[in-house]
């Protein structure tokens, strides 16, 4: 049961939003079951999932409407491949007959914050070095990379400079088992101004703390809260009650609503 303008709404189906434990069950929900085939491949990330299936054992069609008929309410869609490529979330799969697992990625820097665009440029690298792409495929990767830093402000030959550190840093760390303990770093949160921020990292790292920056023109903060205030008398929850003939007093806990 939820309240919005002014008016009560209640949920007959699912479990509830923004509770804590609607994601535990809608996990379990989403567990495969036993069926009499199962696709090859079988990658889920909450109700996305990226499947191979043998066309030849079992039909598509057939096996999503097997899906579809465990619940009433919840109905499957699905994609196949064009081309030999197939979207899933944030990554484009390419088909390879050699190595099966070549990804190609095409992200767009929606954000004037300095940090959040060097944390990406620096998660693609690391994407880079760390996937098997094969010869081609790491040079068109190398590219896109310095296309998207290019068009968002920074050099091309930065992103050269990044790759050979990051090579650098895994040598270093394959010839050595001696690790750097971070479990005593410390996070602090700090709005994010744009003339002041940059030169703050830096000073903070040197007495191990770690800068996580915030803004403050959110949507909720322009927008406010679009759910209706309840009086605190309506809300569920711990109530005390003084005794009128003695000091003592008793404490409980309710889900209904406070009548005086």
């Amino acid at each position: 049961m939820h309240a919005y303008n002014g008016e009560y709404f209640q949920q007959h189906e699912g479990t509830a939003m923004g509770n804590s434990l609607s994601p535990f069950i809608a996990n379990l929900f989403m567990i495969k079951d036993k069926f009499e085939y199962f696709p090859r491949v079988w990658f889920r990330y909450v109700d996305d999932i990226f499947a191979v299936f043998d066309t030849k054992a079992i039909s598509l069609d057939n096996f999503v409407a097997k899906l579809n008929n465990r619940f009433p309410t919840i109905k499957f869609t699905y994609e196949v491949e064009h081309n030999e490529q197939l979207p899933f979330l944030d990554v484009l799969v390419i088909r390879n007959r050699k190595k099966p697992r070549l990804l190609d990625i095409f992200p767009t820097i929606h954000t004037t914050l300095f940090n959040i665009k060097w944390q990406v440029l620096i998660f693609l690298i690391h994407r880079l070095l760390n996937f098997p792409l094969s010869k081609e495929r790491f040079e068109h990767e190398t590219q896109l990379i310095k296309n998207i830093a290019k068009s968002n402000g920074y050099s091309v030959h930065l992103i050269d400079k990044l790759i050979r550190k990051h090579k650098f840093k895994r040598i270093l760390y394959n010839s050595t088992t001696f690790r750097i303990d971070t479990d005593n770093s410390k996070f602090a949160s700090l709005p994010y101004e744009p003339k002041f921020t940059r030169g703050l990292d830096k000073i903070f790292k040197n007495i191990n703390i770690n800068l996580v920056y915030n803004s403050k023109n959110k949507l909720q903060t322009l927008l406010g809260n679009p759910k209706d205030k309840i009086n605190n008398n309506e809300k569920s929850g711990i109530y005390e009650i003084s005794c009128k003939d003695c000091d003592q007093k008793y404490i409980g806990q309710t889900k209904k609503i406070y009548i005086d």
